[in-house]
């Protein structure tokens, strides 16, 4: 029981050592795209995978719902999270889906990357912005999906009184 505490204690504390408080011009500026134009868009492509898990050296999330903003500067975790995308594209997008967050891949200070993070019970995926505009449409995986759920969590218990 110990260690299934002391491991429950490190992921806590782990994720709790990225967060950081929210700017609330910095969430009007990242508010999510119209998602009418991301029908049929590519998955990104393997060049720009392989890119942003070798040289992005800082993500920032800005959550639309949650409490906190996330940041990420170390290189295990940057590349875990880059893992998170799913290899595959996706052919039909569900309806009535809403982004929890946008999420930036900065690689020596310039963002390369934009996306918008989809998930929820039928919404798991990403679409990647470029020059502003939809480019990519990828699944997410389900260690990125018991990530944002682990965040969704934790947010929760940091405002109980919020139902979202």
């Amino acid at each position: 029981m110990s260690g299934k505490f002391s491991l429950l204690l490190m992921s806590v504390l782990f994720v709790f050592s990225f967060i950081q408080c929210k700017n609330v011009d910095d969430k009007k500026k990242a508010q999510p795209k119209a998602e009418a134009k991301t029908n049929n868009l590519p998955p990104l492509p393997d060049q720009v995978y392989s890119q942003l898990y070798e040289e992005c050296d800082f993500i920032d999330y800005i959550f639309f719902d949650l409490p906190f903003s996330l940041s990420q500067n170390e290189k295990p975790s940057i590349q875990q999270n880059v893992l998170f995308i799913g290899r595959e594209g996706l052919s039909e997008l569900p309806h009535g889906c809403k982004a929890m967050a946008r999420k930036f891949f900065k690689i020596k200070g310039i963002i390369v990357l934009e996306a918008d993070v989809f998930m929820d019970g039928k919404c798991n995926y990403f679409v990647f912005y470029k020059d502003g505009k939809a480019a990519y449409l990828n699944k997410m995986n389900q260690a990125g999906i018991n990530f944002y759920n682990n965040l969704i969590e934790q947010a929760a218990k940091m405002n109980p009184g919020n139902s979202q």
